[in-house]
């Protein structure tokens, strides 16, 4: 189920200030066409692993559907 985007949490309202990008966006340049790992992203945005997999399971960034769709 995707989040709403009306519920903005602390980290992320945080992370989209500090990157100037909304998080779905955001997340899908890093892990779907940059393909970098989910604790490179981790680091790179200041959260933990899990909080990348929850917003990536939020969000429904997923690299398979990604790719078919741009194909």
């Amino acid at each position: 189920m995707e989040r709403s985007t009306q519920t903005k949490s602390h980290a992320q309202q945080l992370v989209e200030s500090r990157e100037g990008a909304e998080l779905p966006d955001l997340l899908r340049e890093l892990f779907v066409t940059r393909r970098m790992s989910k604790v490179a992203i981790a680091e790179r945005l200041g959260v933990s692993r899990a909080t990348v997999q929850r917003w990536i399971d939020d969000f429904g960034v997923d690299p398979r559907k990604q790719l078919t769709e741009a194909a």
